[in-house]
C-alpha cells in the first residue's frame, strides 16, 4: 500500500513545481476532509487526491488516457476502489464507478476548479452568499461544474457551506 509520504513524494516527482501540483495538494486536501466528514478512510482518500492527476502532463495529447495510466502506475499500490476512482475523475476516459470515493474524488476537483475559476473569496462563499442559483448563473459557461458541486454534495450529504469550509482551509493554487 502506497504511503500518504509516498504520494506526498510523487506530486513534485510527476508534475514539479506546477500549478497542477498546487491544484493535486488542493484536492488531497479536501479529499481529506470530506473523508473526515464521511467517517472514510481520510488517509486512502488523501492519497487519492494527490494521486489523481500524476499523469496529467504525459497525457496532454490524449485527455481518455488521463487517469487511467496513473491508475496503471499505482496497480498493486491501492485498492482498486482507490484505483477506479482515479480512473473515473475525468469524464473523457469513459470510465465510471459511482463509489463513495469515486463521488468525492469528483466533488473534491470541482470544487478546485471553482476555487480557481471564481477566487478563494468568492468560492469560500458557497452556500451563503452563493446559493444554487447564483452559483448556476456564475458558472452558466461551464455548468457541469455547479452539476457536479450541487448533486455530489447532495448525494453525500455535504452541505454547500460545508464546502465552502473545505475551500477556505484550504491550501493556496
Amino acid at each position: 500500500m502506497m504511503t500518504l509520504e509516498q504520494a506526498r513524494a510523487a506530486v513534485p516527482r510527476h508534475l514539479g513545481a506546477s500549478k497542477r501540483a498546487e491544484h493535486s495538494v488542493f484536492v488531497a486536501h479536501a479529499m481529506r476532509r470530506l473523508a473526515e466528514g464521511l467517517g472514510a478512510d481520510a488517509e486512502l482518500w488523501e492519497i487519492v487526491g494527490l494521486c489523481h492527476d500524476l499523469d496529467y502532463f504525459e497525457t496532454a495529447e490524449d485527455r481518455s488516457r488521463h487517469g487511467m495510466l496513473v491508475a496503471d502506475w499505482l496497480e498493486g499500490d491501492l485498492p482498486e476502489e482507490a484505483l477506479d476512482a482515479i480512473r473515473a475523475h475525468d469524464h473523457r476516459t469513459g470510465f465510471r464507478s459511482e463509489t463513495t470515493i469515486a463521488d468525492g474524488l469528483r466533488l473534491a476537483d470541482a470544487l478546485a476548479i471553482v476555487d480557481i475559476r471564481l477566487g478563494r473569496d468568492r468560492a469560500a462563499e458557497l452556500g451563503a452568499a452563493l446559493g444554487e442559483s447564483e452559483l448556476r448563473a456564475i458558472l452558466a459557461a461551464q455548468p457541469y461544474l455547479a452539476d457536479m458541486l450541487i448533486g455530489i454534495s447532495a448525494s453525500l450529504a455535504v452541505p454547500l457551506p460545508r464546502l465552502a469550509e473545505i475551500c477556505r482551509s484550504g491550501p493556496a493554487q
